[in-house]
Formats: C-alpha cells, sequence, structure tokens
C-alpha cells in the first residue's frame, strides 16, 4: 500500500495485492476502505486472469474529504481490506490500519503534519523487558505505548531494529510518530545493499 496523496480534500491510495492461486480459476478481488465506524467509505471490485501460479492485482483507492491522522490530537484511523473471492465459494481476507496523513521537514522549521508544524517530543525504545528478554506480548507493547503517552511524548524513535507490528500498531492509535530504524546494528557490510 502506498499513500499518493492526502490533504483535507482527496487521499489517494495505490495498492498491489499479490495473490498465489492453486487453481486456474479466475478470482475477484474486491478492496474496500472502511472509516472508523466500519462504513465502506471507498471500493473498487477487480477480477483476475484465470491460471494457477502467482499474480499481482494493482487498484487505486480515492476518498474525498479524508479525516486525516493528526497526531495525539486525533490519531484517526481508517482500514483496509482486501478480500479474495473464488467461483467455487472460498474466499481470504486481510487487513491493515491506514492513517492518511503527510509528514514533511524544513531544516529551518522543523517538523510539519499534514501542513501544521509540529514540534517533538520523544523518546528512545527497547523491545525488552527485564527478565523477559525480548519475549514481550502485545499487552506489554501496549503497555510501553500508555507510558510513552504518559510521559507526554508524541513520538519515538524504535532503537537499532524494526519492532514488533503490535507495538507499531499501538503507536498509530496513540498519535504517536514512529521513527523506524533499518535493521543494521554493530556491523555494516561492504555491500551497495
Amino acid at each position: 500500500v502506498t499513500q499518493k496523496e492526502a490533504d483535507a480534500s482527496r487521499a489517494l491510495l495505490d495498492v498491489m495485492a499479490h495473490v498465489d492461486r492453486a487453481v486456474s480459476a479466475a478470482p475477484e478481488l474486491i478492496f474496500n476502505l472502511l472509516d472508523a465506524s466500519g462504513k465502506v467509505v471507498a471500493s473498487v471490485k477487480k477480477k483476475t486472469a484465470a491460471g494457477v501460479g502467482p499474480t499481482e492485482v494493482p487498484a487505486e483507492l480515492a476518498l474525498a474529504k479524508p479525516h486525516l491522522w493528526n497526531g495525539v490530537k486525533d490519531p484517526y484511523l481508517y482500514k483496509l481490506q482486501v478480500c479474495l473471492s473464488s467461483t467455487d465459494g472460498s474466499k481470504d481476507q486481510e487487513e491493515l490500519t491506514i492513517g492518511f496523513r503527510t509528514i514533511t521537514f524544513d531544516k529551518d522549521r522543523g517538523l510539519f503534519l499534514n501542513g501544521q508544524p509540529y514540534p517533538l517530543h520523544g523518546v528512545c525504545r527497547h523491545q525488552d523487558r527485564e527478565n523477559e528478554s525480548w519475549a514481550v506480548s502485545d499487552a506489554q507493547q501496549r503497555q510501553d505505548v500508555a507510558i510513552i503517552r504518559e510521559l507526554g511524548a508524541n513520538a519515538v524513535r524504535c532503537a537499532h531494529y524494526a519492532h514488533s507490528e503490535a507495538f507499531l500498531d499501538a503507536c498509530d492509535q496513540a498519535g504517536l510518530l514512529v521513527w523506524s530504524e533499518v535493521s543494521v546494528i554493530d556491523t555494516v557490510g561492504h555491500e551497495p545493499e
């Protein structure tokens, strides 16, 4: 999913569904964008070509006057559902949470969220607990987000590696901006990547 546009007048998503078919039937894909109340606010249907094996199905969803994700003040989230239904009646569905926002940075004036100045007050976080190491539950991930918000932070740096999806989802729900590190620590190789 790639957010192509997001402002008060319009939001635009490009979605690429990767489908691996075990039978030659031509399944239908339905891309639905739901608001916070569960109402479908944008929808696209696509047919795939018949055949076995992997295929990619692109879709574009446009939404007029989106409710923008606005940090801790208003962390509004949509849900993107991609549903695959085959002629034999079988179905598969994936969901992803979406927060429409724009973030820009000016070297002299700082960070802007949705075109407005947004001073950052944040912390750095490691994903571990005493006596538990990295075996941190989803509930503990959410507890960490609550503690970070209690401190008054509106941003968090995920130290040194990719953190759990549960933590990142909880940050989105709480309105925390996240700086997610690449997974390079201790040793940097000589490869261009």
